[in-house]
């Protein structure tokens, strides 16, 4: 995940359990970061300031502030998280749940679940729905799944 400025670059260190700080202009690690076990996806608000990180198997949203490079809060989410995604105003983040089927909606200045979403295909058990990506509304993507494409789904909470 590149830092909106450009520099630096953070990485995902499964098998490490770590996140990664790169300078990208002299390629030097800055820094490294102890998250939860398999850590997978991250997003960064709009301003840069806040770097969230899922771990899979900890199924957890690591908050890290971009300055101090320090762990700010750990909020649990449901099974498998994969994506984490900034709304355009950076005051929510939102985390998809590939197992847990469900999207946790994530006030970024309390850090508390606010909202959360589940997909629902008719002629699909709940179980059988894998959010691996998410997005807000505002954002203009759509919300994709392992079961089916994004149009036959509807978000329902």
């Amino acid at each position: 995940m590149l830092h909106p400025s450009g520099n630096p670059l953070y990485i995902a260190n499964e098998d490490d359990a770590l996140v990664t700080i790169v300078d990208t202009k002299t390629n030097q690690v800055l820094s490294e970061i102890p998250v939860g076990v398999e850590p997978e996806g991250m997003g960064i608000s709009p301003d840069g300031k806040i770097l969230v990180n899922t771990s899979e198997t900890t199924s957890m949203a690591h908050f890290i502030n971009t300055e101090t490079r320090q762990i700010v809060e750990n909020v649990l989410v449901d099974t498998r998280p994969r994506v984490a995604e900034f709304t355009p105003d950076g005051k929510q983040v939102w985390v998809s749940a590939e197992v847990g089927g469900t999207v946790s909606i994530i006030d970024v200045a309390t850090h508390q679940i606010t909202k959360k979403l589940n997909f629902e295909i008719p002629g699909v058990t709940p179980e059988a729905i894998q959010p691996v990506a998410c997005a807000s509304p505002r954002t203009a993507r759509r919300p994709s799944s392992r079961s089916g494409p994004p149009t036959a789904s509807r978000w329902s909470t």
